[in-house]
């Protein structure tokens, strides 16, 4: 195959509506995708190697790519559901940094689960608090140093990285006014390694 091509479609729902107790919003977004190249770019997909082009890389006809980016409800400055994290900032991801691997885990079009409470102190000071599920965005390799070459010559080695035990605690002071947008974030996160292990084998006295 000698060209590549994609289609996209970004379907966005927002509803806002008046209750007695306040606006409530709801919204979501999804992106639907169909390709005949996967994620690969046009030198390692073309036969011009004389390499034929991979079938696992085509969308199958009558199917393609399906992925939920937010998907929330607010009500009375709290947030449920698949959102920005109150720990991002606008500068988080595009078109800044154009990555996904900070912490607070959006690219400003990927949200991540949580539940937050936004306080609004008027004249543009607001402050955010909340919970983060970290299983998807904020993890990372953890080694363990005492064992001999855990590190290969590459940096990499074996992961000894013991998952998730609690969510993120994240919050953030913020000031946006004419002038523009000051916002200090903190974040708790915890790492853990699969060896640090504390009682094993010991008797209780």
């Amino acid at each position: 195959d000698y060209y590549l091509a994609r289609s996209r479609m970004a379907l966005t729902v927002d509803t806002r509506t008046a209750t007695e107790y306040g606006v409530v919003r709801t919204f979501g977004q999804g992106d639907f995708q169909f390709q005949n190249f996967g994620n690969s770019n046009i030198g390692s997909t073309t036969n011009f190697t004389g390499a034929p082009l991979n079938s696992a890389l085509l969308s199958t006809a009558g199917g393609g790519y399906v992925a939920v980016e937010y998907l929330f409800i607010q009500f009375a400055g709290f947030t449920f559901g698949k959102s920005s994290s109150a720990y991002s900032t606008p500068w988080n991801g595009f078109p800044g940094n154009i990555t996904s691997s900070l912490l607070g885990g959006n690219n400003t079009d990927t949200g991540v689960n949580n539940i937050q409470y936004t306080a609004q102190f008027g004249n543009g000071v607001s402050a955010s608090i909340g919970l983060d599920d970290p299983s998807v965005w904020n993890r990372t390799a953890v080694y363990n140093l005492s064992i001999p070459s855990a590190i290969g010559a590459n940096g990499t080695g074996s992961n000894a990285y013991a998952g998730t035990h609690s969510p993120d605690i994240v919050g953030n002071i913020r000031v946006d006014q004419a002038w523009g947008l000051f916002q200090l974030s903190a974040a708790a996160h915890e790492v853990s390694g699969s060896y640090n292990t504390l009682g094993a084998g010991g008797a209780a006295t």
